[in-house]
């Protein structure tokens, strides 16, 4: 089974009666018997990008006093957050229905991650009837307590299933395959790619998209699952797969992996989601627009080195800073793993201390966020430190910008007037026949979508000339 190593004397008895009993050889890629899922991608690079894919954090109480580990998941609504049924699901509860009778994890014990966006509530979860690992399903859709401001939610794949021989990227939380036999190296947010295949003969090809691993691309692993296998079909990359699972007991090659296709589970995904399906932005400006930017950073923390200290800038007119903070979730291993505890503090103009800063989240966990409105310009200061046990960490800044920031709408070398030829170049990425970043000024909204609203403000612009500042 594509298990970590046991944690504890009481998990390894538990993997020797699984194996007297003849357990199956396949596992979800999040699952322990222990209940330890943890989120990275095998072979893959750290990132700081796909800010829609989020990781699903599990914790034993609602208080979120005692976390246990992670699974990957991406934002398809304001409020929507698709990931694997497995994950919300009682360990070993391989169908719908033991599922459902043992019961779904409860919404209050989970929370979701987001690095440019924070941490948010969950209010329900939901499962397919027809749920059964590795034959059908493996899909659930999460729905937030709260709006997910300032990230634009990815689009499902309701065009065609992806052939043999496509191209595609995946992105998750898990731990690579050197944190399976020893330290738990997940929560570090990584991608790669993959290249479809045929499935192997025990998994559906025709409910499931799979990969070979052979050493090169990339492949999944635990708390990688619930994560998007993204697949461009010449519109922009799209959720075509949900991770599920694989055969390699180390995730490494060689591996036969294997996605829920989200093509075949479309209608019931539509039909839960309901009205949040489809949007196309989230009040705030979304990440990657020209309101906002993005910095990342990453390091170490070890018992000689208990902090790491960064420095970014905030610019003039910034509404709104936000702060991510993700960490490998364990230490040790064997006997001595545990759970790490990374803190996050931040203050504009100088170093935070513990007791002096801006914001701060010190919870029990290796993820944290802070947000404030109307930050100070100039230079900020983040001290992430060590609480508990060690490893490396990613803190990720994003800076919204107001809206009255943004120049002329049209006006794309910003001199001040709109051509026929700036107009026409706004028509062409309204159609999706140019990329915004050829005209930012377009997008007066800054949430990376061009309406037919702005292509004529554009052209009010160009003829009335541009709004005296």
């Amino acid at each position: 089974m594509r298990k970590p190593i046991p944690p504890s004397a009481w998990l390894i008895g538990a993997l020797l009666m699984a194996h007297a009993t003849g357990a199956a050889t396949l596992a979800p890629l999040s699952q322990t018997l222990a209940r330890t899922s943890q989120p990275s991608i095998v072979n893959g690079q750290a990132t700081a990008s796909f800010p829609s894919v989020g990781a699903l954090l599990l914790y034993e109480d609602a208080a979120a006093s005692s976390f246990y580990g992670a699974c990957s998941g991406t934002l398809i609504g304001c409020r929507t957050f698709l990931t694997a049924a497995h994950c919300v699901c009682p360990d070993n509860a391989m169908d719908a229905t033991s599922c459902e009778r043992q019961g779904t994890t409860p919404p209050a014990t989970l929370r979701v991650f987001f690095q440019q966006a924070g941490v948010f509530p969950v209010a329900g979860v939901a499962i397919p009837p027809d749920y059964q690992f590795a034959v059908r399903g493996d899909v659930a859709v999460v729905t937030l307590g709260d709006s997910v401001t300032g990230i634009a939610p990815s689009p499902l794949n309701v065009a065609q299933r992806p052939g043999v021989g496509t191209a595609g990227t995946i992105v998750g939380f898990g731990t690579t395959a050197t944190g399976r036999g020893s330290t738990d190296d997940s929560g570090i947010k990584r991608t790669g790619t993959v290249t479809t295949a045929l499935c192997p003969d025990d998994i559906p090809n025709d409910t499931h998209i799979c990969w070979e691993f052979s050493g090169t691309g990339a492949n999944s692993c635990e708390g990688d699952s619930g994560g998007p296998l993204l697949i461009d079909f010449g519109a922009g990359p799209v959720v075509a797969g949900v991770t599920s699972g694989g055969h390699s007991n180390t995730c490494l090659a060689p591996d036969s992996a294997f996605d829920s296709d989200v093509f075949v589970n479309r209608a019931w995904i539509e039909a839960t989601a309901g009205t949040d399906l489809g949007t196309e932005s989230c009040d705030l400006p979304a990440v990657g627009s020209a309101l906002t930017a993005t910095t990342a950073a990453g390091g170490e923390l070890s018992a000689s080195g208990a902090e790491a200290h960064l420095q970014f800038d905030v610019p003039d007119g910034t509404a709104v800073l936000r702060i991510g903070l993700n960490g490998q979730i364990g230490s040790g291993s064997g006997f001595d793993s545990q759970i790490n505890d990374f803190d996050l503090f931040a203050r504009a103009g100088s170093a935070p201390t513990t007791q002096i800063f801006d914001c701060a989240d010190a919870g029990p966990t290796p993820f944290g966020s802070c947000e404030i409105n109307a930050p100070r310009a100039g230079a900020w200061y983040v001290t992430v430190r060590l609480n508990s046990g060690a490893g490396a960490f990613q803190v990720t800044t994003t800076t919204f910008a107001a809206a009255s920031a943004l120049p002329c709408t049209g006006d794309c070398n910003g001199d001040g007037t709109v051509t026929i030829d700036e107009m026409v170049l706004g028509v062409a990425i309204a159609l999706g026949n140019d990329n915004l970043s050829s005209c930012p000024a377009v997008d007066a909204n800054g949430d990376g979508v061009v309406t037919v609203d702005e292509i004529v403000a554009a052209v009010t612009n160009a003829l009335n000339g541009c709004p005296v500042p």
